[in-house]
Order: structure tokens, then C-alpha cells, then sequence
């Protein structure tokens, strides 16, 4: 069983690293249709709620693309630290 550790948690690492990679490459969401209309239609009220959710998102995704780079630093670091010790 322990043998399974090392290679279990490379494999978490790799899956870690490429989700957050596609993240990083889709791009910065965007702001919505109702976002624009409500700026160009000066309904104030409407449109800080609508910033709000919009930065909101952003900061959820940013928090998501670090956890997941911070997460699959350690699953490799746990990985290297059970590997299985060779004796003479």
C-alpha cells in the first residue's frame, strides 16, 4: 500500500497542474450583457451589484488557479517524500 502513495500523488500533482493551467489559458472572464446595460443606462444601484458579482467571480477564480499551483506544489513535494527508501 505504501508503495501507491508516491505515484498516486504525482499523478494529483500532474492533474492539479494541468487544470490549472487550461484555467489560466482560457482567460479573464468577462463582463456581462446586463453589466454593459446597466452602465450605459445609468442605473447605479443595479450596476455596483452587478460589479460586485463580477469581482467576486474574478477573485473565486484567481483563489481556484493559486489553490490548485499551491496544491500540486505540495502533492509533488508528498510524493518525493514517500518515495520508498532502497537499502544496501
Amino acid at each position: 500500500m505504501k508503495r501507491l502513495i508516491s505515484p498516486c500523488c504525482l499523478l494529483l500533482a500532474l492533474a492539479m497542474f494541468v487544470a490549472a493551467f487550461a484555467l489560466v489559458t482560457i482567460g479573464r472572464p468577462d463582463a456581462s450583457f446586463e453589466l454593459h446595460r446597466a452602465r450605459v443606462q445609468s442605473d447605479d444601484a443595479y450596476r455596483e451589484l452587478l460589479e460586485q458579482q463580477f469581482v467576486r467571480h474574478q477573485r473565486r477564480r484567481t483563489v481556484l488557479i493559486v489553490s490548485l499551483f499551491a496544491l500540486g506544489v505540495l502533492a509533488a513535494v508528498g510524493a518525493f517524500v514517500t518515495l520508498p527508501s532502497r537499502g544496501p
